[in-house]
This record gives structure tokens, sequence and C-alpha cells, in this order.
């Protein structure tokens, strides 16, 4: 979590996961580069609203499973400044 810098992204990924975590779904958490510059053609707002939607859908399957089966794994990468990419796995039914 140290590697990313946005107070905001870092708020949502936190929170969401403490709230998996609280339901008893096992999660890990990938940033292994320094993500201080997020894209300028998208609004801070829309980004955080795009993955707080893919977190609610990740966890809300995951509820669906035995508890011994839900997990979610979330990674940012980042491999240039202005650049973003994440990924939210999870397990289906």
């Amino acid at each position: 979590m140290n590697h990313l810098h946005n107070d905001a992204l870092k708020s949502l990924v936190v929170n969401k996961l403490n709230e998996g975590s609280e339901l008893s779904i096992k999660y890990s958490f990938e940033c292994e580069k320094e993500i201080a510059v997020l894209p300028k053609n998208v609004k801070l707002f829309d980004l955080v609203q795009i993955i707080e939607i893919v977190f609610d859908n990740a966890i809300e399957e995951s509820e669906q499973l035995e508890k011994d089966q839900a997990e979610i794994k979330v990674m940012f990468y980042q491999e240039k400044a202005g650049e973003l990419e994440f990924k939210i796995l999870h397990r289906c039914k």
C-alpha cells in the first residue's frame, strides 16, 4: 500500500479490503511500483467510482461462495507516469 500515493485511491482500497475482511473474504494486494501520477484524461472522481464498482461486484460475488473459497486479489500497475492499470480478481459461483 506504500507505493500508492493518491489518498482517494488508497482510502478506497483500504475501505474495500476492510469491508471484505469483515465478511471473512481473504484478500491480497499488490502494487510493486510507485504510483504517484494518475492519468490526466480521466477525472479522479470517475476513476475512484469505476474501481469502487468493480470492488463492490467482487465482494458481492465472493459473498455467494463458501467462506474458504472467497478471495479477492487486487493489483495496481503503472508502467509510465500518467498511466494506470488495475485488476481485481475473484472467484465466481
